[in-house]
């Protein structure tokens, strides 16, 4: 899936942890989980479910990945 690889391709070099957000996308944000897993297996990855506050604003297909460097 496009948006998968879109995802996971910004993975900077020296990423520590990842952090995965989504609403109701839970394929998707699977998908990029696997992908970032497949990329640096030693990644700490949390997938983290957002609540209805911020569906009402981005919409139910919301996914996002945060890098933390530091």
């Amino acid at each position: 899936m496009d948006v998968i690889r879109k995802l996971s391709d910004k993975m900077p070099d020296n990423t520590k942890e990842a952090v995965i957000n989504y609403i109701e996308n839970t394929d998707t944000a699977i998908g990029v989980y696997n992908a970032l897993k497949t990329k640096a297996p030693y990644l700490p990855i949390k997938l983290r479910k957002s609540g209805p506050v911020l569906a009402i604003h981005v919409g139910l297909g919301f996914v996002s990945v945060s890098y933390i460097t530091e």
